[in-house]
């Protein structure tokens, strides 16, 4: 065997360099039975794990459009790092809901007035005179140092009173309009036939009793308007 080696010129090594170069051998082999079996070394696989507890910190300043998609229905997304207020430019177009809303409130303030000192002026629109829906007409006739009462039947506010036709005004001591026997207003008639009384109220005054006084028998017709 020696001599059959010797014959073509191949000598095996001995010694330490024999060990350094088996053991050399057999590393390279290890190492493509490895790779061809598909084992994994610790330098080959990398694991990125960002969850909602532990996101991966994003730094720095992020301009543009920024688009999030094809997340889960219930994903939450969290975005930090931007600016407290980010400023808009351009055009900003609203819906024909906004823009209506908008134009009602633009029309709304035209409509302010101010003074001199650009405080809010304000103005009061006097109210109207509250329209009659409630009447009553009557005559009230009181013998002498005597009273007559007429009940209106329920409360009239009244706004406008006429005493008509008042017979001997020297003997009638005044017509009394009252509400639950507090006198609110008495009128005195005179002389000179029909119309002589007419009281337009400015505030309406709540009644539900008219009273005639006479010293010598008088007589008045009555009639009430309020609502």
């Amino acid at each position: 065997m020696e001599r059959a080696a010797a014959r073509f010129g191949v000598q095996r090594p001995r010694g330490l360099r024999g060990g350094v170069v088996i053991g050399l051998a057999l590393a390279l082999v290890g190492a493509g039975v490895g790779t061809a079996s598909g084992a994994i070394t610790p330098f080959q696989q990398v694991v990125i794990v960002n969850t909602a507890s532990n996101p991966i910190p994003i730094s720095g300043t992020i301009s543009g459009s920024v688009n999030v998609g094809n997340f889960p229905a219930n994903q939450n997304v969290n975005v930090t790092n931007l600016p407290a207020t980010q400023a808009v430019s351009g055009t900003v177009s609203l819906g024909t809901t906004d823009g209506t809303h908008l134009a009602n409130i633009d029309g709304a303030t035209g409509k302010l007035t101010f003074d001199g000192t650009g405080n809010l002026k304000t103005a009061s629109t006097p109210a109207g005179p509250a329209l009659a829906t409630k009447f009553k007409t009557d005559f009230i006739t009181a013998g002498d140092n005597s009273t007559s009462t007429l009940d209106l039947g329920g409360t009239i506010n009244a706004t406008l009173i006429v005493l008509n036709d008042v017979a001997n005004p020297d003997g009638a001591n005044g017509v009394t309009f009252s509400l639950n026997g507090d006198d609110r207003l008495t009128l005195f008639g005179a002389s000179g036939g029909s119309g002589d009384v007419v009281v337009p109220l400015a505030v309406a005054i709540p009644i539900k009793k008219i009273t005639l006084r006479c010293s010598t028998q008088c007589e008045v017709w009555v009639s009430v308007a309020g609502f």
